[in-house]
């Protein structure tokens, strides 16, 4: 708190303000200051206090807490004193809640009867504005924020304040918790909500709060509670859960005479920042991140960055490769035809062959404005058109406000490329300049979107990565997806023109090098992203009994047989494990190839084809589905892997069986001959090598 002396021009600290805030409303009457709401440093608050001003010394102020701002936690609203006849108090109107929403309720602290009053709402929802007067019964509240700056004038006027107070008056006057919007994971809360006594008299009364849908209700007591005192009331602890909610708070006093401030409501937001989706409004569409927050869903990608050789450039080192198709390098966008040839882009049930690749970090699907106000994200966030014409149905990797032709940032590039081979497309903007960023201020994101057969019947898996060496989120930033008509849609990021989070979906992780990926798809179970693909593999040994080591082959489905990608990992004992590729693509057919330190190499009788990054394959159902029914039968029925080849050369031959024997007389033991997996070879591991050298076991492939 500082004090500002209009003799000396010099300012003097005084005693300091009870929190460290700031944004917040505030008025002096006499030697009474009153300020409200505010901003934290971390979010917005409700909290009001009254300072009182020492005459002796201007410099000490005796603040006290005096009931919380009844529109909740408040920012940037327009405040000023008023009076008429003998009544006083401190005007404060509209702002933001939470710092996001824009409101247009007007309060007036009644600094004679210290009590919080309601008044006719402002004209417009707006904040960032500012109150003038003369300290009379008018107050003019000027300019402002909407979604964009208006210079609105608007009279206040203030017929009678007067302390005329009911014999029986109690009053819910501001939820405190839980807040307007909750990300999960999050511990149970403890519900708040502030009460106050604006009769004449002591009062004894309950308070409930419910949160519905959900069925939750908590009721406490207040007891003997002093005329125009107030008191904070806690409620039972409430577990959140993702979704839509209304909170109400009322109080219960027999014989109240004014019913009409009895009961508060307000909305409540509780998402999940990681996973999710699925929903009514989605479109269908699931979402999970790579970050330890969604390893609880279905499935989730890792962040990778999909290889860009071979990408077409679109703009460069702020110079245009390709001509734009429309608007300029600021704003603008190219229509990419026919980027899926055979195959298509379906997206919210509709097929798309052609794409809008926008320099505002918006992938659209029909044409739009891209100078129409649409720079930058619709102030509310999803659903909406944006400020200007509207951009949807799109894919929102990055929605904030760039300029390829920034030359302060001049090491840039926008491209995409079509991965025939791995039925995907990728757009990368490889450090996209901020509109009148500087040259260390840029951001780097890919978007890598499924290629489908037409009329496939499901939509494309889309997968955003977002790489920590991006520099720079501009305020008003949005990540999401949304249909034609915005009923359908995913809000996963979202900042606003004020630069709060809304929508706190992860962007970025802490690892170097490192970034955050989210998969938007049809399938929970699939969101596996473009770096990987998952085959689901059942398999057994013929006489292991243990999960084991082994090395895992994709080939081509057709002659040669090439290999496309080969890894280790674990598998056996008649259960399904999973196994991860990096250079599978979707929609291709392969065979399956299985080979471990000591089992025959064996193929599937069949293909395997990744659908939206996963597929499965069993060889436990029946012999045959090995390639040429190459297994056998354990001894607990299991079709299972032959085992015995020792040196890995395709068959069990007596070679095999004369490696076990030698193992076997020194008591000794490998990975190789200890056939059984019980920690020795001996008598037990020969005799699998002895008969399956016998009845000539090779590899059979097609």
């Amino acid at each position: 708190m500082q004090v500002y002396n209009i003799k000396q021009n010099t300012y003097t600290a005084a005693t300091p303000y009870p929190v460290a805030a700031g944004m917040m409303g505030f008025g002096i009457d006499g030697n009474k200051i009153i300020c409200a709401g505010g901003w934290d440093g971390v979010g917005a608050i409700a909290n009001s206090y009254k300072g009182v001003i020492n005459p002796a010394n201007h410099l000490d102020i005796a603040w006290s807490a005096i009931p919380n701002y009844p529109g909740g936690a408040v920012t940037r609203m327009a405040s000023y004193f008023v009076q008429k006849g003998g009544g006083k108090g401190v005007m404060m109107t509209g702002g933001a809640i939470g710092g996001a929403t824009l409101t247009n309720k007007t309060y007036l602290f009644n600094t004679g009867c210290e009590v919080w009053d309601s008044t006719v709402v402002n004209s417009q929802a707006r904040s960032n504005f500012k109150a003038a007067g003369r300290g009379d019964s008018v107050a003019w509240v000027v300019a402002g924020f909407t979604t964009v700056g208006v210079g609105t004038t608007e009279r206040i006027t203030f017929s009678s304040i007067s302390c005329n107070l009911f014999a029986h008056d109690v009053a819910s006057l501001s939820i405190n918790a839980p807040p307007l919007g909750i990300a999960l994971p999050s511990p149970p809360i403890t519900p708040q909500a502030t009460v106050n006594n604006v009769g004449t008299s002591t009062e004894s009364f309950n308070v409930t709060m419910t949160i519905s849908p959900g069925g939750y209700s908590s009721t406490k007591s207040v007891s003997s509670l002093a005329s125009l005192s107030s008191v904070n009331v806690n409620f039972d602890s409430y577990n959140p859960l993702p979704g839509n909610y209304t909170v109400t708070v009322y109080t219960q006093l027999s014989n109240d005479e004014n019913r009409s401030n009895d009961t508060i409501r307000q909305s409540l937001t509780i998402i999940q920042p990681n996973y999710g989706g699925g929903g009514t409004g989605t479109g269908g569409y699931y979402f999970a991140n790579s970050t330890p927050g969604a390893s609880v869903a279905p499935s989730q990608p890792t962040y990778c960055r999909v290889d860009t050789g071979g990408s077409t450039t679109l703009v460069s080192n702020s110079v245009a490769a390709v001509p734009i198709t429309s608007g300029s390098l600021d704003d603008g966008y190219w229509l990419l035809t026919d980027v899926a040839g055979a195959k298509r882009i379906k997206f919210m049930g509709v097929e798309y062959d052609d794409i809008y690749v926008g320099t505002n970090g918006i992938i659209s699907f029909v044409a739009y404005t891209p100078d129409g106000g649409n720079w930058y994200p619709p102030a509310t966030g999803l659903p909406g058109p944006g400020a200007g014409s509207p951009v949807r149905p799109a894919i929102y990797p990055a929605w904030n406000d760039l300029n390829w032709g920034n030359t302060s940032q001049p090491i840039n590039r926008l491209s995409y490329k079509v991965d025939a081979a791995k039925n995907r497309l990728i757009v990368t903007f490889d450090r996209a300049p901020l509109f009148g960023g500087l040259a260390t201020e840029w951001e780097t994101f890919q978007v890598c979107i499924d290629l489908v057969p037409v009329a496939s019947g499901s939509n494309s898996n889309i997968t955003i990565s977002h790489d920590n060496s991006t520099s720079v989120i501009q305020a008003n930033y949005l990540v999401g997806i949304q249909d034609a008509t915005g009923a359908n849609y995913i809000q996963y990021t979202y900042i606003n023109g004020a630069g709060n989070v809304i929508t706190p979906g992860p962007l970025f992780d802490t690892t170097a090098g490192g970034g955050v990926s989210v998969t938007f798809g049809p399938d929970p179970t699939l969101l596996n992203g473009p770096c990987e693909k998952i085959l689901g593999l059942t398999m057994n040994f013929e006489v292991c009994n243990s999960p084991s080591q082994v090395f895992v082959l994709l080939r081509n489905a057709t002659s040669p047989y090439a290999i496309v990608d080969s890894v280790v990992g674990t598998a056996g004992i008649d259960l399904q494990y999973p196994i991860y590729f990096e250079n599978a693509a979707n929609g291709v057919p392969y065979y399956v190839v299985v080979r471990s330190v000591n089992a025959v190499e064996t193929w599937s009788s069949s293909t395997v084809t990744f659908n939206g990054g996963s597929t499965t394959y069993d060889f436990t159902t029946a012999l045959n589905k090995a390639y040429g029914s190459n297994q056998i039968l354990n001894i607990g029925g299991v079709p299972s892997l032959y085992q015995g080849d020792t040196d890995q050369d395709g068959n069990v031959s007596l070679t095999d069986v004369l490696n076990v024997y030698g193992v076997l007389q020194i008591f000794g033991s490998t990975p190789a001959t200890n056939l059984d997996c019980t920690g020795g070879t001996d008598l037990s591991d020969l005799i699998v090598a002895f008969n399956n050298s016998k009845n000539f076991i090779i590899t059979q492939r097609p």
